[in-house]
């Protein structure tokens, strides 16, 4: 295996190494997105849940400012909430997006790497046989001339 060879082989590796890296970067990525995805889904259920209740004990009943300030601050509190976690489901699917780029750059580096590798090995084994080639003929030759002429 020549020099080359090797290095590209080296290369290979790496490359292989990098493309591993990135999948699994990807993959946590997603499970990510989807863990947060799921978190904004349950705080939508339940702001809607507590505008719900909240809309239902206000119809029809005496005023009871207490109560109703106290529902308020909990349904601010909810959508201060469900806001977070939008902005988190949010930033997870940016680096969801970035780490499949990442991955399919890796792959795109690891394929390449492959193709020049296949080149050069390709190479060298044209040049082997072409030396190999030489070296019977060569062969041949030197036994024709030897052999008696009758």
């Amino acid at each position: 295996m020549s020099r080359r060879e090797q290095a590209l082989a080296a290369i290979c590796r790496l490359r292989d190494f990098e493309h591993s890296r990135q999948a699994l970067v990807h993959a946590q990525a997603q499970q990510q997105a989807h863990a947060s995805g799921e978190a904004l889904r349950r705080a939508h259920a339940t702001l809607a849940e507590g505008l719900r209740l909240a809309g239902s004990a206000a119809s029809g009943e005496v005023l009871q400012l207490e109560r109703d300030q106290a529902a308020r601050k909990l349904l601010g509190h909810l959508h201060r909430g469900t806001q977070v976690q939008q902005e988190v489901h949010d930033a997870a699917l940016k680096a969801r997006v970035l780490a499949a780029a990442g991955h399919l750059a890796a792959q795109h580096r690891c394929d390449h790497a492959a193709d020049q590798l296949a080149v050069e090995r390709t190479q060298q084994q044209f040049v082997r046989d072409v030396r190999d080639y030489d070296a019977c003929s060569d062969l041949l030759l030197a036994q024709r001339m030897a052999w008696p002429r009758p």
